[in-house]
């Protein structure tokens, strides 16, 4: 199961996204209630996403909201699955990732999804170098 599901605009700042040592499950799972008119904004500030382990969005599963990773470490997530470990499902789902370090050594799935999905990235060192990120 995840560790953190969120429906609403949210934000958070300060915390430790982590599984419990057996237990598997993304770190956090982004969503949208099917009532909602707007898409929810969700801010993830100075906050480590760590040791996490699923076969897509293994750190972040982002199904339909516009995400926003500011000074956040994300390390040690396990992907079981060649899909991303920052995983945007929909087009419309949107993820920004700022002055951010996104390092998930030993994985052969790529840290961002591939394709015509929203991500930005400034300013921000992600392994493997995508998006502009410093590799």
């Amino acid at each position: 199961s995840d560790t953190v599901a969120l429906y609403a605009t949210t934000v958070m700042d300060g915390f430790v996204f982590t599984h419990a040592a057996n237990n598997t499950g993304r770190g956090l799972f982004l969503g949208k209630y099917w009532n909602l008119a707007e898409t929810p904004r969700i801010r993830i500030s100075n906050s480590l996403i760590k040791g996490n382990t699923a076969s897509t969005g293994s750190a972040f599963y982002n199904q339909n909201t516009a995400l926003e990773l500011v000074h956040g470490t994300v390390i040690e997530n396990t992907a079981t699955g060649t899909d991303a470990l920052i995983y945007n499902e929909q087009p419309t789902a949107s993820t920004r990732i700022i002055n951010s370090i996104v390092w998930n050594a030993g994985q052969t799935a790529l840290e961002l999804r591939d394709g015509g999905y929203q991500y930005s990235v400034v300013s921000s060192i992600i392994r493997g170098g995508q998006l502009g990120g410093i590799d």
